[in-house]
C-alpha cells in the first residue's frame, strides 16, 4: 500500500491530465495541509526547546478510461470509478522520542481473528487511503469495496473535547450508543437530489477463511422535503451459531429528523441499540434495549450572532445527560471583535459506572464556562489580532480549575502565513491540592497550503 501511495503522489505530480497505462487520474483532488514551527519555553520547568508539527491530507478520485472517457463529457450507461479518501503524508522528526509516534492498530487476519500490529510514527510515514470503488449508472450505484457503512448512529455526542483538555467534559463518546459492526462486502443504492437510499451486506471474514463468519445487513434512507430533512439508518447482525461474540446480533437503528427555516436550524434524534439479552434487575442499566435522545438549536440572531442549545439524554448510566449553550458574535456587536461564551452542565443525570476510564466518578454534575474573545487590527502589514481564553472547570462538586491563554496572531503579513505569540497556563490559581502554574510561553510560524 506505500508503493501505491507514493506512485499516486507520482502522478499527482505529473499533471491530472496524464495517463498511467489504462488509467487516466481525474482533475477532481484536493490538496491541503499546514507546517508549525513552535519555540516554547516552560516557566515552571524552566525548559525551553522546539517542535516541528507537519500535516497533509490528499484526497484523489480515480476514473477508469475505458468506461468514462470513451462517453464523452457525460458518461452515459454504467461506468467506474475510485476515491482515495484521507490520504496523509506525515514528515515527523527521527530526532523526537519514538514513542510519541507509536500507533497500535487492530488487525483482521485471514483466518478470522484479530492481532495487534504497532507501527513506527518517524521519519516519513505515508497513512493509507480509504479505498471506495463504485459502479455508477445514473441515480443507480453499485459500491465493491469499503462499503457498507453498517452503521446507525445518528447522534453527535455534544462532549467534543476529543484531546481531554478540559476536565468537565468527560469523554463518554465511547459508551454511547450507536451500532458500528465490521465487514466487507457490497451496497447497491439510489442517489437523487431529494432521496438517497441503500441495502447493503458484509461478511466479518473472507469466503475462503478458516473459520466460518457473521454477516450484518443494513440499510440507509434520507429524504429531503422543502426545508426538513429525514436521515435512517438500520443495522441487523446474523451471527453463525458457532459465534461467541454476543454483540454480532444485535439490532441498530438511528433516526434524526433536520430543519432548516434560515435563521433557525433545528435537529433531534434518537439512536436504540437492541441487544436481545435479558435486563438484569441488579443494574441501573437496561442491558435489552439502550437509548440516546439527542437535540440541537442554532438560531442566527443577526447575520454575525448565532445562538447555539445541544442537549443529550442516554438511557446508558455511563454516558449520562448533558446539556450546553453557546452564544458567539462574530463583528456584530463590536466591529472587529470575535467573541463566544459557552455553558455546559455535564452528567446531569448518570455518569456513574464501573468503566471509570470513560466517565467521571459519580453522578454529580460537572461544569464547564469558557469565554474566547479575538480583537483583529490592521498593523505590521498584515492583520494582528490579539485574544484571550478563560475556561473554568468543576467536577464533581469540587474546587474549580481555571485556565488562562492570552495571545497575539499576525497573518496575512506573507502570503499562508501565520505568526503568534502566546502565554497560557493550565492552573491559574490555587484550587485545593492543586497549585497554580506559570505556565508557558510558545512564538510560532505556520505555513497552510
Amino acid at each position: 500500500m506505500k508503493k501505491l501511495s507514493l506512485l499516486l503522489v507520482v502522478l499527482l505530480a505529473a499533471g491530472s491530465a496524464g495517463l498511467y497505462g489504462q488509467m487516466a487520474i481525474g482533475t477532481n483532488f484536493e490538496i491541503s495541509g499546514n507546517a508549525t514551527a513552535t519555540a516554547g519555553y516552560d516557566l515552571d520547568d524552566e525548559k525551553f526547546g522546539f517542535k516541528n508539527e507537519f500535516d497533509s491530507t490528499i484526497k484523489i478520485e480515480l476514473v477508469a478510461k475505458q468506461s468514462s472517457t470513451n462517453a464523452g463529457d457525460m458518461p452515459i450507461g454504467w461506468y467506474g470509478s475510485i476515491e482515495l479518501n484521507d490520504f496523509q503524508i506525515v514528515i515527523d522528526s527521527e530526532d523526537e522520542d519514538s514513542t510519541e509516534f507509536v500507533a497500535t492498530e487492530t488487525m483482521m487476519m485471514d483466518d478470522g481473528t484479530e492481532t495487534a500490529a504497532t507501527k513506527e510514527r518517524t521519519g516519513l510515514f505515508i497513512e493509507a487511503p480509504d479505498i471506495v470503488a463504485t459502479l455508477k449508472n445514473g441515480p443507480l450505484w453499485l459500491r465493491i469495496f469499503d462499503a457498507p457503512e453498517n452503521k446507525a448512529d445518528k447522534i453527535g455526542h455534544i462532549e467534543d473535547d476529543e484531546d481531554d483538555d478540559y476536565k468537565a467534559v468527560g469523554d463518554d463518546d465511547g459508551s454511547d450508543v450507536g451500532l458500528d459492526l465490521d465487514g466487507q462486502g457490497i451496497a447497491v443504492g439510489y442517489d437523487t437530489a431529494d432521496l438517497d437510499f441503500s441495502i447493503g451486506i458484509t461478511s466479518d471474514v473472507a469466503y475462503d477463511s478458516d473459520v466460518e463468519g457473521s454477516f450484518v445487513i443494513s440499510a440507509d434512507l434520507n429524504v429531503d422535503v422543502g426545508p426538513a430533512g429525514l436521515e435512517l439508518s438500520f443495522v441487523q447482525g446474523l451471527p453463525n451459531e458457532d459465534d461467541a461474540d454476543a454483540d454480532k446480533d444485535d439490532t441498530g437503528v438511528g433516526a434524526l429528523l433536520k430543519t432548516d427555516f434560515g435563521d433557525v436550524v433545528l435537529s433531534a434524534g434518537a439512536d436504540v441499540e437492541l441487544t436481545g439479552d435479558a435486563d438484569d434487575a441488579d443494574t441501573t442499566d437496561n442491558e435489552a434495549m439502550m437509548v440516546d435522545v439527542g437535540a440541537n438549536a442554532t438560531i442566527n440572531l443577526t447575520p454575525n450572532s448565532s445562538l447555539t442549545s445541544k442537549y443529550l439524554y442516554s438511557t446508558v448510566k455511563s454516558v449520562a445527560s448533558d446539556v450546553e449553550v453557546e452564544i458567539a458574535d462574530d463583528n456584530g456587536l463590536v466591529e472587529n471583535l470575535k467573541m463566544s461564551l459557552k455553558w455546559g452542565l455535564f452528567d446531569i443525570t448518570g455518569g456513574d459506572s464501573d468503566d471509570t476510564a470513560a466517565v467521571t466518578e459519580n453522578d454529580q454534575a460537572d461544569l464547564f464556562v469558557k469565554g474566547k474573545f479575538d480583537y483583529a487590527l490592521e498593523g505590521m502589514g498584515g492583520t494582528l489580532t490579539p485574544g484571550t481564553t478563560v475556561s473554568v472547570d468543576q467536577v464533581d462538586g469540587g474546587d474549580a480549575i481555571v485556565k488562562l491563554e492570552v495571545r497575539a496572531v499576525l497573518t496575512d503579513a506573507i502570503p499562508a502565513t501565520e505568526f503568534g505569540l502566546k502565554w497560557a497556563t493550565d492552573q491559574l490559581v490555587d484550587s485545593g491540592e492543586l497549585a497554580s502554574q506559570s505556565g508557558i510561553v510558545t512564538l510560532w510560524t505556520k505555513i497552510t497550503y
